[in-house]
């Protein structure tokens, strides 16, 4: 009888160290991937800072770096603004807009108008569903009111990249992107970067 119990009690630890291993095993596997997502993030950035110090970059560069650099890229297709930067007049009262307004149909692709790092993914009180992309150089865009998000906090995304679906999630009046760029912590006019981009037809 006790050699039945004690045989048990060894399988049972035997299964709990395993389990114990595979849980190490997943948990060094993420760490690692998150690792070569942080370096694969800072070759973009470095590539960018030398464009932008010399005004070229390395032939064996593949990166789109000028509207890396200049995040001149639409983030959604045949984009029409709704609403501009700066202050509005908004049920009735007058009030700073910190972004611009992009209409377009529900579940319109929002791309990434930049190389960069995923800071910020998930609801956030007045953009509903929103984007946050850190690119580098203090620069960080924002892609608000989405039907549905593509990525997650901690993923590197490259330019152009299918990150989100237009909704009207949030203080929202009809489906659209709400699209902020901050340099340094300030709100800048995103229209400054969008009057270099290419139309976007698709």
């Amino acid at each position: 009888m006790g050699g039945e119990y004690n045989g048990e009690m060894s399988v049972l630890a035997t299964a709990e160290d395993d389990g114990i291993q595979q849980q190490i095993d997943e948990i060094s596997r993420q760490a690692q991937a998150r690792q070569d997502n942080l370096g694969q993030l800072s070759q973009a950035l470095t590539v960018t800072r030398s464009y932008r110090s010399s005004g070229s970059v390395a032939p064996e560069s593949n990166l789109n770096v000028n509207a890396n650099a200049l995040l001149a890229i639409e983030p959604i297709a045949n984009a029409r603004v709704s609403s501009k930067f700066g202050y509005r007049t908004m049920s009735g009262r007058g009030e700073y807009h910190p972004g611009i307004d992009l209409a377009a149909p529900t579940g319109t692709p929002i791309y990434a108008t930049g190389d960069g790092i995923v800071i910020r993914a998930g609801w956030v009180n007045g953009y509903g569903n929103l984007v946050e992309i850190d690119h580098g150089n203090g620069l960080i865009t924002r892609y608000g009111h989405a039907s549905r998000l593509y990525v997650s906090v901690g993923d590197v995304v490259k330019a152009n990249q299918n990150i989100a679906a237009v909704g009207c999630t949030g203080r929202c009046t009809g489906p659209h992107v709400h699209y902020e760029v901050l340099k340094d912590g300030k709100r800048e006019n995103p229209a400054t970067y969008l009057a270099l981009a290419p139309k976007r037809e698709s």
